[in-house]
């Protein structure tokens, strides 16, 4: 068993703006090499009229998963980001990642074809944006913008609302049917059979009539990873105060946090196994909008 490795290289350009502003782009590549790779040795071949239990070429033991250095793995990403740094109470960031990850570290459906399982990792998410900002309260209690009525001023300084967004595209998933079609006794799920329409028609998620059920006694050629999932938009806002009472020593804090702020529904359980009956079908979502407040004496 050799050790796996991976190798990282990057390079980025950075250049101050106006306005306090920075920007940079920035290129970040890796590869892996003999990775870890779990694969099924006692699986039986295509093509027998015995059961695949009686044609597992070591017998009487079933089937077993073993770790194999084989693996291969390539990641691609560009990156843009824009920084402002903190003045008149403002600092924010914001960062777009143009990104693809491939690999063929999947539990093979074919022991006896490891290659066919090279496709985008399921971790891969091509579109990513995420940005984060701190807005401070530009009251002045003793002058400056409205600095009067002195109630005013007091009710309105010292206020601070941050935020988070993120939005991304899904990530891949792989059409699939249920069962031992194949009669290999396979680990893996199975995967369906490509129709070659295209994938992202129709009016669902995907175009359900882009895979079939294969045949009896074979193996389904569509590709694994080749549906892209249902993508993901969060935002979270924070809203603080500290008050002095009369005292460095005496502080009131006060702050209301919120996630996914808008309730935006972020979908997830995309069933993409060809002969369910929930075939197509969204069976979970991301969490709902939640709030707490805080209220904290320091003394």
């Amino acid at each position: 068993y050799r050790n796996g490795y991976a190798q990282t290289w990057n390079f980025s350009i950075q250049r101050d703006l106006p306005d306090r502003l920075v920007g940079e782009i920035a290129y970040l590549g890796t590869k892996g090499t003999r990775l870890d790779v779990p694969t099924a040795p006692n699986q039986a071949p295509l093509g027998s009229a015995l059961n695949s239990e009686q044609r597992l070429p070591i017998t009487n033991i079933g089937t077993f998963t073993f770790d194999e250095p084989v693996g291969n793995s390539i990641y691609h990403a560009a990156q843009f980001r824009l920084n402002r740094r903190f003045q008149r109470g403002l600092s924010a960031q914001i960062l777009y990642t143009y990104s693809k990850s491939i690999d063929d570290l999947g539990l093979a459906q074919n022991f006896y074809d490891q290659a066919a399982e090279r496709a985008l990792s399921s971790g891969d998410h091509r579109h990513a944006v995420t940005t984060n900002w701190v807005i401070a309260s530009p009251v002045d209690a003793t002058k400056g913008f409205l600095s009067h009525p002195a109630w005013v001023a007091k009710a309105l300084k010292d206020w601070t609302l941050s935020g988070s967004l993120t939005a991304q595209t899904g990530s891949p998933l792989t059409a699939t049917i249920a069962g031992n079609r194949a009669g290999t006794a396979s680990l893996s799920p199975l995967r369906a059979n490509a129709t070659g329409t295209p994938i992202d028609s129709g009016s669902g998620y995907f175009n359900l009539a882009a895979f079939s059920i294969p045949a009896p006694g074979t193996f389904g050629d569509a590709g694994r990873d080749t549906i892209t999932g249902p993508g993901m938009f969060v935002l979270n806002l924070s809203l603080a105060r500290s008050i002095n009472l009369h005292s460095e020593r005496r502080r009131l804090e006060f702050r209301v946090d919120s996630t996914n702020t808008l309730n935006h529904v972020n979908p997830s359980g995309l069933i993409t196994v060809v002969n369910s009956s929930e075939y197509g079908l969204i069976t979970s979502a991301g969490g709902m909008r939640q709030m707490t407040a805080t209220v904290r004496l320091r003394f």
